[in-house]
């Protein structure tokens, strides 16, 4: 159902930028993975690079999902603003707490970020490495108004929690990126990204302390 976006719905400072082509990987991380989609220009979503935001401490390796795009090719759009999340003073919330709905350390669980202003729903999209892409739609509006960051947290823990119980029964083909050997309780929501009218993207990174 539409609706009016009202003065609540305030965006981030931060604006979304190109992601690079660069990704983090494990040790251990097959190099297949870098050179053929090195190769192919495939954009993948790694660190947000903005100087006038400050280095917050990063808790580990970035999954690397590569961009989503439509099936039909890029279009124009009205991008929204990136959502970043904090916790404790570091980069991105665990999704285990999320999940839990712990939202102890996050000092702005309460703001209300913007997500859509045509719908309620909104996708949420994973392009995990070595799976077929997947989405999910979640609400991100109640009676017209908008969820707050940490309900938002939650609702995208769900979908990954989802995601890693749907794919446990399929094997990869990255190994060193299967579900079972990346633990759900180790991953952090860093930030979501608008990638497409209506669809939204979480960059995750696998904590390593």
């Amino acid at each position: 159902m539409p609706y009016k976006r009202d003065s609540i719905c305030a965006p981030e400072q931060a604006q979304y930028t190109h992601p690079s082509v660069h990704i983090q990987v494990s040790h251990n991380a097959t190099s297949s993975l870098t050179a053929k989609n090195m190769a192919t220009s495939q954009l993948f979503h790694t660190s947000f690079t903005d100087p006038s935001l400050p280095v917050l401490n990063f808790p580990g390796l970035y999954i690397p999902q590569s961009v989503w795009v439509p099936a039909a090719g890029p279009r124009d759009w009205e991008r929204m603003h990136t959502i970043r999340f904090t916790q404790n003073g570091r980069q991105g919330i665990n999704l285990g707490d999320a999940y839990r709905r712990n939202f102890n350390g996050m000092p702005d669980g309460q703001v209300i970020p913007c997500t859509s202003t045509t719908s309620q729903r909104v996708a949420i999209r994973i392009n995990w490495p070595g799976y077929e892409p997947w989405h999910k739609h979640v609400n991100v509006a109640n009676n017209s108004e908008h969820i707050n960051k940490a309900r938002l947290a939650y609702e995208v823990a769900k979908e990954v929690h989802r995601f890693y119980s749907e794919m446990g029964h399929n094997r990869g083909q990255e190994r060193d990126w299967r579900v079972e050997v990346v633990p759900f309780e180790q991953l952090v929501l860093i930030e979501l990204r608008h990638v497409g009218t209506g669809s939204w993207q979480p960059v995750l990174a696998r904590a390593m302390s």
